[in-house]
């Protein structure tokens, strides 16, 4: 295979055409789906190190009666951090310059595809934080190495489906889709910008559903000759939800808890409260004991109803008891003792005594019960534009031949370098990106699909 031309405007041909292969891979490479607005923070006057601190909206407090009660201006914030890079590296020989491929078979096919795999593994990476699983790496002698830990503060804690159950329910029919939103907006997310990204396995069921409906224009356009027969948006009201289709999203794997039909009921023993008055961790108590495993981090809880008791969450503003019932995600991998007792880190913290940080409507006390979610395949509903994937430009690489293009559009960056390396009589060529990766918890949630999807 001959390399393109020693020359710098070669090279930056073929960054050009790559970047856009990569941009139309799978929707979470999309630039209408992942927000890139951060890419190349470190150009931001002050800002030093890997990661960027964003601010979330404020949330006032409205006292009652006319006699002023000041409160302190609280800032809301969120880090996006870089901490992820890949590359697809290939040597090529003499002989295999000269002899095996063409220069105009290079981009129709392995350039292709190596955009494809680069792509696929990007916007894996950017799905695991549908359950919050995005791995914390650090740097050791300029390599990125996993420290074990996740990035936790990224990805949603509420959800929707398989509530109260030790086995996933189907989400199979689009008034689930629309049950799914109309949750998302009731505790105040924002309206816009609202999409959905499903499993690609569930698309059939949902279009055979909605196929059956008497929505004769809907369903002539899903039906016409030459339509993919893709699943249309979702019209709700003035609002137009976007629903893109994946084979990236992750499976969640739940702890023993959520997958035995006894134990993934829980009863609370005790709180960890901060300073702060958050509640930030939860001793409760399964019927499983001694068990390794117990919980596993991105594990979703759901309060119970009890009689009258109907704890709920207040909207994220406004100081209203929302219809959404208490849901939490835990944090890290816990397992219970003898007694089936587990001491279970959670986000959010939960706030009881009125004020600014109040979140939910009722104390939080030892008896009140909970419920594990079982194993699932994760979907996502995002809105505000708050999922954020981060790919700044990298340097060039002198003296060898290189490029390094920002794509003005999306912000998504690459570089391509080559070069010989002469004992070897290889020339290497190597595509490369640096990627940090942030799905803002209040503007999203997790939807519940069975393994099987």
């Amino acid at each position: 295979m001959t390399m393109p031309s020693n020359s710098l405007q070669s090279v930056r041909t073929f960054v050009d055409a790559e970047l856009g292969l990569y941009q139309n891979i799978n929707p979470f490479t999309s630039p209408e789906v992942v927000n890139t607005e951060y890419s190349n923070f470190q150009d931001q006057p002050a800002n030093l190190g890997t990661s960027i601190r964003l601010q979330l909206p404020y949330t006032p407090y409205v006292n009652a009666g006319i006699k002023p009660k000041f409160q302190a201006l609280e800032q809301n914030y969120i880090d996006l951090t870089v901490d992820q890079a890949w590359h697809n590296a290939i040597g090529i020989n003499n002989f295999e310059l000269i002899y095996n491929l063409k220069p105009e078979e290079y981009m129709n096919k392995y350039g292709k595809a190596a955009m494809k795999v680069m792509g696929d593994k990007v916007g894996s990476i950017i799905a695991k934080n549908a359950n919050s699983s995005v791995p914390v790496q650090t740097v050791v002698d300029g390599e990125l190495v996993a420290t074990g830990d996740l990035h936790t503060e990224s990805g949603p804690y509420l959800f929707y489906g398989s509530q109260n159950t030790a086995a996933t329910v189907a989400i199979n029919t689009d008034l689930q889709l629309k049950e799914a939103v109309t949750a998302h907006l009731n505790i105040g997310c924002s309206g816009s910008d609202i999409c959905m990204i499903i499993p690609d396995m569930a698309a059939d069921a949902i279009l055979t559903s909605m196929l059956s409906q008497y929505a004769g224009r809907r369903n002539d356009a899903i039906t016409a000759p030459g339509n993919p027969w893709e699943l249309p948006d979702l019209m709700m009201a003035s609002r137009r939800i976007k629903i893109y289709t994946s084979n990236l999203l992750p499976q969640h794997v739940a702890g023993a808890c959520g997958n035995d039909s006894t134990g993934h009921t829980l009863t609370i023993q005790s709180l960890t409260v901060d300073a702060d008055g958050g509640i930030s961790a939860i001793v409760a108590r399964s019927s499983l004991t001694s068990q390794s495993g117990a919980l596993k981090s991105g594990d979703l809880i759901e309060f119970a109803d009890a009689g009258s008791l109907r704890p709920r969450y207040k909207t994220h503003m406004g100081d209203i008891v929302s219809s959404n019932k208490i849901q939490i995600r835990v944090t890290a991998d816990c397992d219970t003792d003898g007694s089936g007792d587990a001491t279970i880190p959670i986000t959010p913290k939960l706030y009881v005594a009125p004020g600014i940080k109040q979140n939910v409507n009722v104390a939080i006390v030892a008896g009140m019960t909970m419920t594990v979610m079982p194993s699932h395949r994760c979907g996502l509903i995002i809105s505000d534009r708050s999922l954020y994937g981060c790919m700044p430009k990298l340097p060039e690489t002198d003296p060898f031949e290189s490029f390094v293009q920002t794509d003005p559009e999306t912000n998504t960056s690459m570089r391509f370098y080559r070069g010989w390396i002469m004992d070897q009589g290889v020339k290497g060529c190597i595509r490369d990106l640096i990627l940090g990766t942030l799905l803002v918890p209040k503007n999203s949630r997790r939807m519940l699909f069975p393994t099987t999807v």
